[in-house]
Order: structure tokens, then C-alpha cells, then sequence
């Protein structure tokens, strides 16, 4: 038999060697468990008092959090920032908060229980940020792709309560772009206070303000501002390309006999003596307040290219009895108001705008726009009732596919509110716009004015052109055309046009084909046409006599 030596020292050191390669891996696998998988996560309270980054995955408040003056907190793409309770982050620098669309920051609470349910207290909320700095502060704060979930501030004792998610105050400037504000919230029941404000945002003596390309849902003020303050000091303002869907400015009380109801500015409210917003290519859906969706209180706010439609309140409100804003190019339907589309307390000019069909009882006719105590100038507008002053038309606006019905029962977000091809509110509002500053594209980006002439409403039809006949048309009652629209046979009338013989009619395409020509006799009283084999469309009919344009009539076959 072979002797097989065996050296003991080293079988030891090769066991302790396995020992030790597999302690390391477990130790591995535990650190891997414990970070999940090199996840971090810190937890914070007190003072910051200098510059700060938070880039890591989770931050944890456990108390508030103060960023003292001058300093800046800086938030990396994906951070996830969660109270434990109510606590806030209140800053008296600044905040430069920069997610990425596909990893973005979120600020939010760990419990939400209660957060709507208990409208007595702050619970399932947390404090929300605060940037509060000095009249002379420079700093500038920033959100973009953020999202700002169960901020609350409640109390009953009749101070400010207001920025349920944001409160900026004596601030240089504030930019939220590409963000998501979403059940927040402010309560006070006191009466005679300065507030509550501002569900989501509040800002005040801010110097820009800049709300951009977001979405705000289910945010609530029990007066003011369901989504959006804007207060006074806020010198450049820009609300746009926002949506807004199912924000609150509501409060009501009960006493014998009687249920008193208010609030303003579901989705926008604004306010200040001096200074005015622009407010303009946002979209709102199925809020409710009273007193305006969109509220302004300013000398000279411009509201344009907005979609305001199936709510529960008038579409806009303009507050202020000195205001000389501008309101236009707004599509306004199916709220469901006693206040119509419009309601104006001012002497703002009211171009182009579509309102329709905003009622609150089906059998009852309101006027679409109503102002009081005031002189608004109204031109190019299509109502349903009411006056829509000088160059006004009263007939359906033809959307490609509108709600079915008004109020919050119906989806406004669901529909489209573009017009159709045969909407005679393509290239009818109204020849001058030079005075309105209008914006080079609509609501939705497409050029603002095709076809020579702008539309009415907050879409700009990108298919139908218009044909301009010549510089000298006269616009009259020469000419009476019905049934207009019409599928089958037109009459047109010519017993005033006939004065003006030798006359003959054109019919012209939006295009500026002719379709159809003839000469009228000085004892033609009228024609019919046979249109029902026409193309469905926009088509002009000219009346001229031998050295100018007498008039230019639309007609519309559907």
C-alpha cells in the first residue's frame, strides 16, 4: 500500500479560504437586500445651511426640513421624497428641483388615510413646500418633472392658509414645467380671512411666474383657487399649456332654509392692481367652481387659445370693474353655469370666442355671455344666446366629436373639440387682428391663422383656406341665402341686389375655384340651386356688378 502524506496546515488554510469567500458573498447578498439592489436612502430633519444634493433614491423627512437664506437645495432625476408625518420643507434660499420625462421627482407622505374624508385637520397630508424669502431676494426656484402629491394646510382660526402642494412669496422667480400637481388641498371655514388660497400653487410677489406644459388633478381650495393662486407683486405672469382636470373651488354653508354656496377660479385664479397674466392654451376639464373656472382680477389680462369645457361653473370670470383685458379665441361649452360661457364684470375686448351650450337647466335659454355694470366690446363671437356683437354668428359650431351632454356627468377630456370642416366658424372671426397680438400657432400647435382669416375658438382648421374676393367687398344685406347650411336645394334672393344692376353670382370654392356663374336679370327676384351633389364644405357666394364686389355670402352644404 502507497502512503498518501497529508499536510493538515494546508487543508486548514484552503477551509478557511472557502469560509471566507462564502461569508463574503452572504455579506454581498445582505448589502444588495438591505440597499435594494444599491438603492439609497437617507433620512432628514432640521436645518440646511449650506448647499445641498439630494441624489439619491429616497428621501425620508422626519421632521421639517429649513434651507436657510442664500442656500440652494438641489433634487436629482428620480428622487423619491416622502414625509413621515406632517412635516415641510420650507425654504428661505431656493429649491432647484429637475427631474427627466422619464424619471422624475416626486414629493409626497407615507399615509394618506383620511386626507380627503377629514376636512377638520391635517390628516393624510403633509406641510407641502414653502419658499419664503426677503423683498429683496434674487432667487430663482425651479420644478420640472416633478410631482407634488397630498400637500394640506388647514386651520380655523382665520390666518393665510394657502399653497396646499407650493407656497412662493417674495420670490425672484418660479418655473414648474412638465410637472404633475395632484390631490392637494386648503381648508379654512373662518369667515373674513385672507384665504384660503390656492390648492396646488399659491405665489405671491414673485417676480416671474411661469406655469408650463402641466397637469393639475384634484387639487382643492374651500374658496379660492382650486388649482392655481396668483396674487399680487407677481409682475410677469405666463399660465400655459396646462391641463386641468377635476379641481375644486367650492364651499357652501347650511342654515335654516337655506344652502349658501361660492368660490372662484377652479382652475385659475388671479389678482393684483397693477400687474396682469397671460393665460392662455390650457385645458379644462370638469371642475367645479362657481364663480369662474378660469377668475381674473387684473387691469389688463389676456386670456386665449383655452379649452373650457363640461364643467361645473361659467368658463371665465373677469373680475376687475377697471380691466380692459382681452378675452378671445377661447372654445367655452357645456358647463354647466347660470352664468353662460363668459361672465364680465369689465370693459375687456371679446373677440372670436365660441360659447355654447352652457346652461344649468336644459329648458331655460342663457345668454352665453353676460356682463354687469360693465361695457365689454363684442365682435366675431359664436353664441348660442345672447349677443355676440358685430360680426357674431349664431349657428352650431360643429365639433368633430363633442361631448353628449353638459356638466360633470360628461368626459370633456374625451372628446375633440377641433372643428369640422363644414364649422361656420372656420375663417369667420374676426379681418384685424393686429390689435389682438396674436400668437403664431393654436391650442394645439397648428398655425394660428390658415387661410387668410383667423377661426373662432381655440383650434385653427389646418384644411379649409378661404378665398378673399378682393379688398373692396362690401358685406351687406343685399343678399338673403336659406336654408344655410343645406344638404339639398339652396334659394337666394336677390331683391335688394337687383338696385345695383347689371349684377351676376359667383359661386366659389374655399379655394377660390368657381363652381358656379350667371347673370342676373334686373327681374330675377331669386334662384334656387341644387346643391345636394356638392362636396360637403365652406363655399362663397358672389354677388358683383360690373366693376366691383357688391357682397360675399357664406354658405355652408353639410
Amino acid at each position: 500500500m502507497k502512503a498518501v502524506l497529508f499536510d493538515q496546515s494546508k487543508g486548514n488554510k484552503q477551509k478557511a479560504t472557502a469560509a471566507l469567500g462564502r461569508n463574503f458573498w452572504y455579506m454581498l447578498v445582505f448589502i444588495l437586500i438591505s440597499m435594494g439592489g444599491f438603492s439609497q436612502t437617507i433620512k432628514v430633519q432640521g436645518n440646511i445651511d449650506n448647499d445641498t444634493n439630494w441624489n439619491v433614491d429616497t428621501v425620508q423627512i422626519y421632521g421639517d426640513v429649513i434651507v436657510g437664506k442664500g442656500v440652494k437645495l438641489t433634487v436629482g432625476p428620480g428622487v423619491y421624497i416622502e414625509a413621515k408625518d406632517y412635516y415641510g420643507i420650507f425654504v428661505k434660499g431656493c429649491i432647484e428641483a429637475k427631474g427627466q420625462q422619464n424619471d422624475s421627482i416626486t414629493f409626497t407622505v407615507r399615509d394618506t388615510t383620511g386626507f380627503w374624508t377629514d376636512t377638520t385637520s391635517v390628516k393624510g397630508g403633509w406641510h407641502g413646500i414653502y419658499i419664503v424669502g426677503k423683498d429683496e431676494s434674487q432667487d430663482s426656484s425651479v420644478f420640472s418633472y416633478c410631482n407634488v402629491h397630498y400637500g394640506k394646510n388647514y386651520d380655523d382660526h382665520g390666518k393665510d392658509v394657502c399653497g396646499g402642494g407650493l407656497y412662493v412669496c417674495n420670490h425672484k422667480s418660479l418655473l414648474i414645467t412638465h410637472s404633475r400637481f395632484t390631490n392637494n388641498m386648503v381648508i379654512c371655514y373662518a369667515d373674513s380671512i385672507d384665504g384660503p388660497y390656492g390648492g396646488a400653487v399659491y405665489c405671491e410677489n414673485v417676480e416671474n411666474v411661469r406655469i408650463d406644459s402641466s397637469n393639475f388633478i384634484r387639487n382643492r381650495s374651500f374658496y379660492y383657487s382650486g388649482a392655481i393662486r396668483v396674487d399680487k407683486g407677481c409682475k410677469n405672469t405666463i399660465i400655459s399649456h396646462n391641463t386641468f382636470i377635476g379641481n375644486i373651488a367650492f364651499f357652501y354653508d347650511i342654515i335654516p332654509g337655506w344652502i349658501i354656496y361660492g368660490g372662484v377660479g377652479a382652475a385659475v385664479s388671479t389678482s393684483d392692481l397693477i400687474y396682469s397674466p397671460e393665460i392662455s392654451d390650457n385645458f379644462c376639464f370638469n371642475n367645479k367652481s362657481p364663480n369662474g373656472i378660469i377668475y381674473t382680477s387684473n387691469r389688463y389680462a389676456r386670456i386665449f387659445n383655452n379649452v373650457i369645457c363640461n364643467n361645473w361653473g361659467c368658463g371665465i370670470f373677469d373680475g376687475h370693474q377697471l380691466s380692459s383685458g382681452k378675452v378671445f379665441n377661447n372654445t367655452i361649452i357645456n358647463n354647466k353655469t347660470r352664468s353662460g360661457g363668459l361672465y364680465l364684470w369689465s370693459n375687456v375686448d371679446v373677440f372670436n370666442n365660441i360659447c355654447w351650450g352652457n346652461s344649468y337647466y336644459d329648458w331655460k335659454d342663457y345668454d352665453q355671455i353676460q356682463y354687469h355694470g360693465s361695457k365689454p366690446k363684442l365682435m366675431y363671437n359664436c353664441v348660442q344666446y345672447g349677443d355676440g356683437g358685430e360680426g357674431a354668428i349664431y349657428e352650431a359650431p360643429e365639433f368633430v366629436d363633442p361631448s353628449a351632454g353638459v356638466g360633470l356627468s360628461y368626459d370633456g377630456a374625451a372628446a375633440d373639440w377641433a372643428l369640422q370642416n363644414t364649422s361656420p366658424c372656420i375663417n369667420t372671426g374676426t379681418d384685424d387682428t393686429a390689435f389682438l397680438t396674436i400668437p403664431p400657432f393654436d391650442i394645439i400647435g397648428s398655425k394660428r391663422i390658415f387661410g387668410n382669416r383667423i377661426d373662432m375658438g381655440a383650434y385653427e382648421n389646418q384644411e379649409i383656406s378661404v378665398y378673399i374676393v378682393d379688398d373692396n367687398v362690401q358685406n351687406t344685406d343685399f343678399v338673403q341665402v336659406f336654408p344655410n347650411p343645406t344638404n339639398s336645394f339652396v334659394t337666394i334672393n336677390f331683391r335688394n341686389a337687383i338696385e345695383q344692376k347689371p349684377i351676376s353670382i359667383r359661386l366659389i370654392n374655399v379655394i377660390g375655384n368657381e363652381i358656379y356663374s350667371a347673370p342676373v336679370s334686373g327681374i330675377d327676384q331669386s334662384m334656387m340651386l341644387d346643391v345636394s351633389d356638392w362636396p360637403k364644405g365652406v363655399y362663397f357666394i358672389v354677388i358683383q356688378s360690373s366693376d366691383r364686389v357688391i357682397s360675399k355670402t357664406k354658405l355652408i352644404v353639410n
